[in-house]
């Protein structure tokens, strides 16, 4: 199990570090995310306990029963993320200070990050078969999203309502066993999550640590992740849910196969993201290139995940 902070150290060209490195600190929900490579050709089989056996107390002449085990099938595909662009072969030959080749493949690399992190929130391949599904997808179809105006994990609800501090925690708690690795909102959310624990005077801040290089507040210790790419006007894929509205959600997650949460899968040793040369335009004085790889995603375990939607994201 890889996390992007770890790909300088396995056997890369600097060119690949250095996309690793301009991918890793775009956003703030790069470096938590943890990969599996683990992938034989374009589809990835994976059994998920559905049944587990029970445990239970006999006594020295009584009768040992049983138990069952069941397993769910799971199937996940890789799908294919690039950026393609060109490069003036006149600028590059005529550049006096930093050559325009390496100028491009770090904003290529950077827009690769953004929609890497957009695609782990919002990706949707029923909605669009060419992404994977983002943590959204998952939460829903899981049925791991609590509605702010109700406790149940049946989805975002059916109207807005404002955040609460006990809503929050128990959708926390809903994640087992113990806590999630972070709590992913977008500036809105954190910005509200603060004024709720400072309101009344109570005294109460969130404390802040140092972690990938940034000061992450926290929520009952927990590392609160901020995320450009959650919406304030989500529109939730599911026709028990309204078409537009002002709402957002946050997300309590686990990450990784060994917790079974929320992983990026790839093909190969590690998530060979490669720039591919491909030439000179016969009609242009331009050289072609671009960056692409093939990630998918998995949860392992329902309860690796939860989310609260149905949040109020009004000011």
């Amino acid at each position: 199990m890889t996390t992007i902070a770890q790909w300088d150290k396995v056997d890369q060209t600097f060119e690949v570090q250095g996309v690793w490195d301009t991918i890793y600190t775009e956003d703030q929900l790069m470096p938590w995310l943890e990969f599996e490579g683990d992938v034989g050709g374009t589809s990835y089989d994976f059994e998920r306990e559905s049944v587990n056996p029970t445990a239970t107390e006999v006594s020295d002449e009584g009768e040992l029963v049983d138990g069952d085990i069941e397993f769910a099938e799971k199937n996940e595909s890789l799908k294919t993320v690039y950026v393609q662009n060109y490069l003036n072969l006149k600028k590059q030959k005529t550049a006096r200070k930093q050559d325009p080749l390496v100028v491009l493949k770090k904003k290529m690399s950077k827009s690769y990050g953004r929609k890497l992190a957009d695609l782990v929130i919002n990706g949707d391949s029923a909605v669009n078969a060419l992404q994977f599904d983002g943590l959204e997808k998952k939460c829903r179809v899981e049925t791991r999203m609590m509605a702010m105006q109700d406790g149940d994990l049946d989805g975002p609800g059916d109207s807005e309502t404002e955040l609460t501090v006990a809503r929050l925690r128990e959708m926390i708690d809903a994640v087992e066993p113990g806590l999630p690795d972070a709590l992913i909102m977008n500036k809105t959310m954190r910005r509200k999550l603060t004024n709720l624990m400072t309101a009344a005077g109570s005294g109460i801040s969130l404390p802040s640590i140092e972690m990938f290089g940034r000061r992450v507040k926290l929520f009952d210790d927990i590392p609160i992740v901020e995320n450009d790419y959650i919406s304030n006007a989500e529109q939730y894929a599911d026709s028990g849910t309204w078409g537009s509205s002002t709402a957002t959600t946050i997300y309590a997650v686990k990450f990784g196969m060994d917790k079974g949460g929320y992983t990026l899968l790839h093909n190969g040793g590690f998530f060979d993201v490669e720039f591919q040369d491909l030439g000179i335009r016969k009609n242009r004085n331009e050289r072609v290139w671009r960056l692409i790889g093939y990630p998918g995603s998995a949860v392992y375990e329902p309860k690796s995940i939860a989310a609260l939607g149905g949040i109020d994201s009004a000011a």
